[in-house]
Formats: C-alpha cells, structure tokens, sequence
C-alpha cells in the first residue's frame, strides 16, 4: 500500500455510523456554526497584502502551543500596541498540522495529522489532503476532502473517492468585523499577535508579528491547525488555482469503484435502530463493526436487532445512510466497508476486517422483491430477522466495561457481549427479545466474503 499524501478527497452517517472522527477537524471548520462563521455577504471586507509571501523570520527558541481559553503566555508578555487585523489571503497553498480535541480520548489514533491545506474563498473551495500515519492495523494512510459551498466536491480517503460530507464555508471571515486582539505570543516557535472571535472565545488566530496576512495556528473549539509559515503561499484574487482543486484519477471511475465479482451469499447482520428496524436504505454491520460503533456511540439509538440476509458479494462503496436515502457514487451495488473506512481502499474488499469488523449499507432500490432470488439489478434480501433487544439490557451484560476493556478497534470484548445477548435468551445469560418468544438459536457461521 502506498504510503504520503495522495494529493486530490466517509462514511459518516448522521444516526447511523457516524465516521466524523477521523475527519472531526475538517467538518466543524468547514461547516462552523452559523453564529460563528457566518457566510461572508461580501470579499472586499478583507484587505489583501500586496505580497502575500514574505521572508519568514527564524522560529523562536521555545513552542508553545496555543489554546483558546488559556492565554497565559500571552497575558504574561510584554504590553504591544494593537497591531493592524490580520489579511488572510483569499486564496492559499500551504503546509500543515491538525490535532483534534477528540483523538485524545481515542489513544490508538494519531494526535496530529500531517498535510496540504488549499483554499480559495473566491471559488468556495476548500481542500485539505491529509496522511494521518496510522500503522498496522488500521492502515488509514490518506485522506484528502474537498468541499464546495453547493456541496458538489468529492472526498478521497485510501485511495477510495466518496461524496463529500460538508459544504464550504469560509472560516476567516469573522476577522474584519468580529475579531478582537488577544496579545502578543510565541506559537510554533513563531512570534506572533493573537486574535479571538468576538463573541465566542473558542475561536482564535495566531498570525505572524512581521506579517499578519501569514496564519501561524487556527484554534476551532481546542481543535487545531497549525501552518508551517515557510510554506505558506498565498494567491491574489485575480489568480486561477482550479489546478488546487482538480480531482484525483479514482473520483473520475463512474459509479465508484467496485470489487470483483462474487457469489451470492448468506451474512449474519446487526442494526443499531430507534422504532423503525427496516433494513432498506439503511447502514448495518457485522457484530464487531456495531460493537465498534455502538461504543463509540453508547446512546445513539434503542434496540439491535439481528437478521440473516442473502446478498450478491460484489461490493461497491459504502453509502451515506440517513433519513431513509443513500447518497452514494455506487448505485448498482450493495456497499461495504471496514469501520471508518481504515485499510487499503477501506477494506472494501478485503477477505476479512478482523481489526475492526465491516459495515454495510443496503440501498433500497437493489432490494428483491418478496419471493424473487438475488440476481439481475437485485442485490439483497432479508431472509429472516432473529431477534431484537433493547439497549438498556445490552448496557446490563457489561457492554460498558468490556467496552473500555477493549479502549479501541477491534472492540473484541464488547462484540463478545454483543453476541451472546443476541444468541442468548435470559435464562442462558442473553436478552430476551423484544418482538416474539424466541429465546436462543445458534449463530450461523460467517462466511468469508
């Protein structure tokens, strides 16, 4: 598998299999809240510097990381005259950094992610091509998004390209009108002048002293990019950059990309669900992707139920299953993945995702009719539902703890739990089911796929 960035752009699933860790950063700054990044009416309220690039000066001697809501450092320097408001150009090129506040939690997944940050506010364009570096067993190397404002951009994460998740939105245009200086600060080993929202503390900016229109760190809710000024090269707003955007090679394969062809098979599937348990146009998983998901995700939902289905094992790529649609660049085929996509092509079609268990998404329209077999434009088809269960017995075998037992993927211990509350009834340590008087049954055997 080749390794760095790939340079071009998910799963995600607003109740259901909600990727954004990997990617939390990349979302909340593009699609800040409306109260804190407003969409800017107009682009001449941001002065431009006639030379957007200048000689940088030597990194200080210390780094100290800057953290909204903990100015220390800044308070403790000597007293500055307000400097002029930073001019972020409308148009950049540059190196950078990201951490993300919720990565601490997760200790197996990096803190900082290296990458290309492009954008372009005359265009509405943001791209962000990152390699977040994880070694085996998750083997998530590259991401890149891009993200318009009419959300019509692509994301590419392993070398697999997906419809984007947020629209664009300019994260610098608070700084004309709501910025208010902070102080003076050493970030990165950098000197720098430090400004926060307005009205919101959560979102400061550290630019460079010797040149404000050359951003040094973003701070979004301790959520952090962090540029490497030397690299940073900024257009002017006369300049053609489509060539920042152009959209790799695997975004341009119709329909997306699809795994050979294989048989008609049997899986055993879960579903993490409220009241509705329909499958159509729905995200399910095997038992250790929805122990993944259901830890990551404690109370996103009420029951799991538990079905047999028989699908064509021609995979194509996972869809975004929300509110009863699928949006996805694959229309013909069931989708598959490992969770949040780690691995070589998200392990769409890898035999097996024993690191982290796999994820489904069933498009409604590829669904047989009752009593049809899977063949043709058909793709799947409910053979039988076991059982359901609530959450709340699921919580009283000790899915918590195994859950924290296990810290992170493969969530092995939990997926144990989760297993024999299905395959169990109560008086043999499981959950009774919900809907019939069923009690235990034995789990069919999991095909390799």
């Amino acid at each position: 598998m080749a390794q760095g960035w790939q340079v071009g752009g998910t799963m995600g699933s607003g109740v259901r299999r909600r990727v954004a860790r990997h990617l939390l950063l990349l979302a909340l700054l593009l699609s800040c809240a409306v109260s804190v990044c407003p969409l800017r009416p107009a682009l001449s309220p941001r002065p431009q510097p006639s030379q957007p690039a200048m000689a940088m000066p030597s990194p200080a001697q210390h780094s100290v990381p800057l953290r909204a809501h903990d100015k220390g450092s800044a308070a403790s320097s000597p007293s500055r005259v307000t400097p002029p408001r930073p001019s972020i150009p409308l148009q950049f090129k540059a190196i950078v950094r990201t951490q993300l506040e919720e990565a601490r939690a997760y200790p197996a997944y990096p803190q900082t992610q290296k990458g290309v940050w492009s954008f372009s506010s005359i265009q509405n364009l943001s791209r962000f091509d990152l390699d977040w570096g994880i070694p085996s067993p998750w083997e998530l190397y590259t991401s890149s998004l891009l993200a318009r404002k009419l959300v019509d951009g692509w994301e590419v994460k392993n070398g697999l390209c997906h419809l984007p998740y947020r629209s664009y939105t300019d994260v610098f245009n608070w700084l004309p009108n709501k910025a208010k200086y902070v102080g003076p600060d050493h970030v990165n080993g950098f000197a720098v002048d430090v400004w926060e929202e307005i009205f919101r503390r959560t979102v400061t900016l550290a630019v460079l002293q010797s040149n404000a229109s050359i951003p040094v760190q973003l701070n979004v809710s301790h959520n952090v990019i962090s540029f490497d000024p030397p690299s940073f090269k900024g257009y002017p707003p006369s300049a053609n950059v489509s060539f920042l955007f152009d959209p790799p090679q695997s975004c341009k394969i119709q329909g997306g990309f699809v795994c050979p062809e294989g048989p008609v098979i049997r899986l055993n599937i879960t579903r993490f669900h409220g009241q509705d348990s329909t499958l159509e146009n729905r995200n399910v998983a095997d038992v250790l992707g929805d122990a993944s998901y259901i830890c990551e995700n404690p109370r996103a939902d009420d029951y799991i139920s538990f079905y047999e289905i028989e699908v064509n094992s021609t995979w194509g790529q996972y869809a975004q299953c929300n509110d009863g649609q699928c949006p996805s660049r694959n229309t013909q085929y069931v989708g598959r993945e490992s969770v949040h996509g780690w691995g070589y092509r998200g392990g769409q079609c890898a035999p097996e995702n024993p690191n982290t268990g796999t994820w489904y998404s069933l498009p409604g329209n590829l669904a047989c009719p009752s009593g049809s077999p899977v063949q043709g434009s058909c793709k799947w088809k409910t053979i039988r539902k076991f059982k359901t269960i609530t959450l709340d017995c699921l919580m009283s075998k000790g899915f918590a703890s195994a859950c924290t037992k296990d810290h992170h993927m493969p969530f092995v211990n939990a997926a144990e739990v989760l297993r024999d509350a299905l395959q169990f009834g109560p008086e043999h340590g499981g959950c009774p089911d919900i809907e019939t008087d069923v009690h235990s049954f034995a789990f069919a055997a999991e095909p390799s796929h």
